[in-house]
């Protein structure tokens, strides 16, 4: 995955993570967790599964 994410003014929090595919427990892991007004960078998971930020 490839990202670029700018904003001009108040920086963004973001928490970018992924959860296994076909778990059922509710376990993710955060690759990135940061407050800023631009980021930029690829991304290549260690697992399958559902990946994305918010």
């Amino acid at each position: 995955m490839t990202a670029l994410t700018e904003h001009d003014g108040t920086p963004l929090y973001f928490d970018l993570h992924g959860e296994p595919q076909g778990d059922t427990t509710g376990y993710f892991e955060s690759y990135a967790i940061a407050t800023l007004r631009a980021m930029k960078g690829s991304f290549t998971s260690p697992f399958s599964g559902s990946h994305g930020w918010y």
